[in-house]
């Protein structure tokens, strides 16, 4: 019989793993609150549930815990911060979850701690409860800015460009490919994309100093884009024949029944940030993006009029829907 773990076993574990930062935190894992030594100005805070967020047929609770922490990171990430102290609250299912199963899901928030050398980003406590039906998990992370005001969606201007930093629609790809059953070693960066994807830390530091607006691309570029038009209370438009699809990329769109062009357009969850650039600071840019090793891409423009319109080289271009929507 499975030795299901009681509340306190699961916070001793979760201790266990994540040894208290002395150096950052007065208290550590285990009283009411805690004591931050720093001072951390960005929060940001995602929720993810079995079934609409994850689905552990094709993933495992390694990959479910990356991703997630992941998402956390590339909001840091996009508003040129520094990723500190994050808070983790688990609901979980009894009679199901044991200890091995909680090892599993600290192995990925630690593998990505690793993987993005987040070295002040540490567990600074949370909470643990029951859930009837799902395993559920929210982080709440806390960031810094060096010196001056964050990156933020509120100061692109017509006239700048659209600027995409990584991937468009690699990570729907890999995700479109494990939901149909497909695992083929040639589709291998897509898998990936999907389940280990990474946060641009060290591009949105850079970026803070260059651009004049920027956001991570979660829910896709048309989905997200709006957003910053919205909050920079201008409009904009996107070229589609800009954008840079590989042959593996049309085959596995093929294998999907879906166009190429509308993955790379409305596939979510790619991290990449999307940053407003002026024309005279996108060679600077380029030498970050080149530096750095991150794939970069024109998108668009911004213009005075609201809204956001696609075009191709000759009219109109009309996406057919397949973007990520929270309440659909």
């Amino acid at each position: 019989m499975p030795n299901y773990p009681t509340e306190s076993q699961i916070i001793a574990r979760i201790r266990e793993r994540f040894p208290t930062r002395a150096d950052l935190v007065g208290l550590g894992i285990g009283d009411d609150c805690e004591w931050l030594k720093r001072c951390y100005p960005l929060v940001t805070t995602d929720c993810f549930v079995e079934g609409v967020h994850f689905d552990l047929r094709y993933m495992t609770l390694t990959d479910a815990a990356y991703r997630a922490m992941t998402a956390n990171l590339s909001d840091i990430a996009a508003m040129g911060g520094e990723a500190g102290a994050f808070l983790l609250s688990l609901g979980l299912v009894p009679k199901r979850f044991v200890l091995s199963q909680l090892d599993l899901f600290m192995d990925g928030i630690l593998e990505c701690i690793h993987d993005h050398a987040a070295t002040e980003c540490f567990l600074a406590g949370g909470d643990v409860v029951r859930s009837p039906n799902s395993l559920f998990f929210n982080i709440c992370m806390l960031g810094s800015v060096s010196e001056g005001a964050p990156l933020t969606r509120s100061a692109a201007a017509p006239g700048d460009l659209l600027v995409v930093f990584g991937a468009l629609g690699q990570a729907a790809l890999g995700f479109g490919l494990l939901e149909k059953g497909v695992k083929e070693e040639r589709f291998s960066p897509f898998y990936d994309a999907f389940l280990r994807p990474k946060a641009q830390l060290k591009l949105g530091k850079r970026l803070r100093e260059l651009a004049h607006a920027a956001m991570d691309l979660s829910d896709g570029l048309l989905q997200d884009c709006p957003k910053l038009l919205a909050q920079s209370r201008i409009g904009a438009e996107i070229y589609v024949d800009a954008l840079e699809l590989s042959e593996l990329e049309r085959e596995a769109a093929e294998i999907l029944k879906l166009r190429p062009l509308d993955l790379a357009l409305q596939g979510g969850e790619d991290f990449s940030l999307l940053a407003a650039i002026a024309p005279d600071r996108l060679e600077s840019a380029q030498v970050i993006a080149k530096e750095l090793g991150v794939a970069m891409q024109i998108v668009g423009k911004c213009v005075e009029a609201p809204g956001l319109n696609c075009y191709n080289a000759t009219r109109e271009y009309v996406v057919q829907s397949c973007g990520f929507e929270h309440f659909e």
